[in-house]
């Protein structure tokens, strides 16, 4: 008996490989043709975010003392939005013979291959059985996450009444066509297995990657994320997982401002203007074998004896701690380590607070690479050569 099969298959929400959004794609499996229609996608609601430090993450979200239809709208695009997409199609189906529509129970068989014809079988068969009636019927049907992920796939279907097992192969096989939606997407690819997405191909640069964006092209490439306006604030924001107590991190270009800022936990820590301008909230640190910013600074009062050697104020960005002093083997002479090797780097010593000709020689201390030597000296009279003398002097390290 001559059967011939015509089908409809769609999907409400799967992504997979070429499938995307909410799409429906129609198979005409007897005649061997194939249309696809696409459905619209949802998108999120809308609203311009405000910068607030004391936001869960990044900006916070507009809205919250909705009342009335604002409320239920924005509860039922969460729920929406929380609903769990699997990775099930929907298979409706007209089912005829020679008399014309089918009706009865039928168990139906359904396999995807790697080619029209031949080819390897990219999964599992998965069996369903029906009720026919007036050559209708639905059939729910699961390949797995992995059954579309961007490379061409045909269906092969078999029918036999229901506990027969006497199968028939339809022919020929069907190829599944991408909806018009997914077309705009034909760079798009999933790794089922890792949850990668691909946007131009291209390997993973990490094991960790989630996301990857290649344009083949020796040049500027990139991504911008895009206002509606001059004042819009495009932002970009990190998290550690999305359960209360999470850490999180933001970055904004504030169109009002012009400024381009970065956010923690703590808020706005370091914003750069349109001018160039930078300012931070925190300390600039740098590597000790970097040149550039100010390594650490003492103010010390050197001296070679205890009761007068004192250390007024210091910073350290190297270790975090504190600079150190000790009494120096000569008058005026102290030792002042700074925790940190010092003989690759630049320093200046300056005797400080006197209305008298005073100067400061140091040196890196030869038993100790990490502490100099230094010694606040005053002129003899009548200028012939210099004496030791105590007093506070400043040191700065770079």
């Amino acid at each position: 008996m001559k059967r011939i099969m015509k089908s409809v298959l769609s999907n409400s929400g799967f992504w997979g490989g070429a499938l995307a959004g909410a799409l429906v794609a129609l198979l005409v499996l007897g005649g061997g043709s194939a249309v696809a229609q696409g459905a619209g996608d949802v998108r999120p609601g809308n609203g311009a975010p405000e910068a607030d430090a004391a936001a869960v993450f990044g900006p916070a979200d507009p809205g919250s003392a909705a009342v009335g239809d604002e409320m239920f709208a924005a509860e039922a695009l969460s729920s929406a939005a929380t609903a769990t997409i699997t990775s099930a199609i929907t298979y409706q189906g007209v089912l005829e013979d020679d008399s014309g529509p089918a009706n009865g129970s039928f168990d139906f068989a359904f396999r995807l291959f790697d080619d029209p014809t031949a080819g390897i079988q990219t999964t599992s068969v998965h069996t369903a059985p029906a009720v026919v009636q007036d050559g209708l019927f639905t059939v729910p049907l699961d390949f797995g996450a992995d059954a579309f992920s961007g490379e061409a796939v045909w269906l092969e279907i078999a029918v036999s009444p229901a506990g027969a097992d006497t199968f028939e192969t339809l022919s020929p096989r069907q190829a599944i066509t991408a909806a018009p939606l997914a077309l705009g997407l034909p760079n798009v690819s999933t790794d089922p297995a890792t949850g990668r997405v691909s946007i131009g191909g291209g390997s993973p640069i990490s094991s960790f990657e989630v996301l990857g964006i290649k344009r083949d092209l020796e040049d500027w490439v990139g991504m911008y994320v895009v206002g509606g306006g001059p004042a819009s604030r495009p932002f970009y924001g990190y998290a550690t997982d999305d359960a209360p107590g999470q850490k999180w991190a933001w970055t904004e270009y504030n169109g009002s401002t012009d400024e381009w800022r970065l956010y923690t936990m703590s808020g706005n820590v370091f914003t750069v203007s349109e001018a160039g301008d930078v300012r931070g909230s925190g300390n600039f640190t740098q590597p000790v074998v970097a040149d550039g910013l100010v390594k650490a600074a003492v103010q010390v009062e050197c001296w070679d004896l205890v009761g007068f050697l004192d250390v007024s104020r210091s910073f350290n960005t190297i270790t975090g701690e504190p600079v150190t002093a000790e009494v120096g083997p000569d008058q005026g002479q102290c030792f002042v380590d700074f925790g940190f090797n010092l003989s690759n780097r630049f320093f200046s010593a300056t005797a400080v607070w006197s209305d008298l000709p005073r100067g400061v020689s140091c040196d890196v201390d030869s038993t100790n690479s990490q502490r100099l030597h230094c010694m606040r000296w005053r002129p003899r009279p009548n200028d012939v050569g210099a004496e030791g003398w105590g007093g506070p002097i400043m040191i700065t390290v770079y």
